[in-house]
């Protein structure tokens, strides 16, 4: 019995440093891929701020009746 415990207790130590919570990424960190500066965006996302496939940061804005995405 005493052995199991220790072979537990060796799996609990190694395995805490694997599954420590990660630290998430900023909105304006996370790379979206499929936006470009001028494309409508939702109403949802205005405020937003994102990386655009080309590297450009990007945020919605209300543009007219529409959001689109503009260059910050």
């Amino acid at each position: 019995m005493k052995k199991v415990l220790g072979l537990a207790m060796a799996a609990v130590f190694i395995a805490a440093p694997i599954t420590a919570a990660q630290p998430a990424l900023a909105v304006d960190q996370v790379f979206i891929h499929d936006v470009k500066a001028g494309q409508f965006c939702k109403k949802a996302d205005i405020g937003k701020k994102k990386i655009a496939d080309n590297g450009a940061r990007v945020k919605c804005v209300k543009d007219g009746s529409r959001a689109r995405w503009k260059r910050i």
